[in-house]
């Protein structure tokens, strides 16, 4: 175990890095919660999953709300990446491969949202169907785990998440990626 003033001078430049971060010049207003966590991380410590702790949030009413909160969150994700990929290789094998699908996946997704949409436009309409299955392929066979755990066929509405994230979620990712340096919350009219 590390002396009691190591620990301090560790607590103190986390803390001191926490409450001044900045992302290109700009004071970064959200995602401190991930920011926290890769300033812990990179200082060499680890985090816990701990699954009975409970919080309270204010969560999106509406889904204007929703896609401001997954602004927030795509923004941060992205931002937060460039702490992360320093130590990322110092630490456990499944953070290294949630990390990269976390970063890949989406896309990877949006390139074939894209390409499939811009083939049925120009080749063939009838494709937009084979591309619709294909999303309610996926989203089942990703349910599909849920459903099994837990004996609830109400995991079947993620079929539509499948949707509804093609649709809306993949074109804010792209706004997320082109407007991290604007820290507006969103959601709030005070920061």
């Amino acid at each position: 175990m590390a002396p009691a003033h190591l620990l301090d001078l560790a607590s103190a430049v986390v803390w001191n890095d926490y409450i001044r971060q900045t992302f290109r010049g700009v004071s970064c207003t959200y995602g401190d919660d991930r920011h926290l966590t890769n300033l812990i991380l990179s200082a060499g410590s680890d985090t816990l999953f701990v699954p009975g702790a409970k919080a309270i949030t204010n969560a999106p009413e509406s889904v204007r709300g929703y896609l401001k909160q997954q602004l927030r969150w795509n923004k941060s994700f992205y931002r937060e990446l460039l702490w992360t990929v320093p130590f990322l290789f110092t630490r456990s094998r499944y953070m290294v491969f949630d990390v990269i699908v976390q970063t890949i996946l989406p896309l990877v997704l949006t390139l074939a949202v894209a390409s499939s949409l811009a083939f049925a436009v120009l080749f063939d309409a009838h494709r937009i169907l084979h591309y619709l299955l294909a999303i309610t392929v996926m989203a089942l066979v990703r349910c599909s785990y849920a459903i099994y755990r837990t004996r609830r066929p109400s995991f079947l509405l993620f079929v539509l998440y499948g949707f509804l994230h093609a649709a809306l979620l993949i074109p804010l990712r792209i706004r997320a990626l082109t407007t991290l340096t604007d820290n507006r919350w969103g959601t709030r009219t005070a920061v």
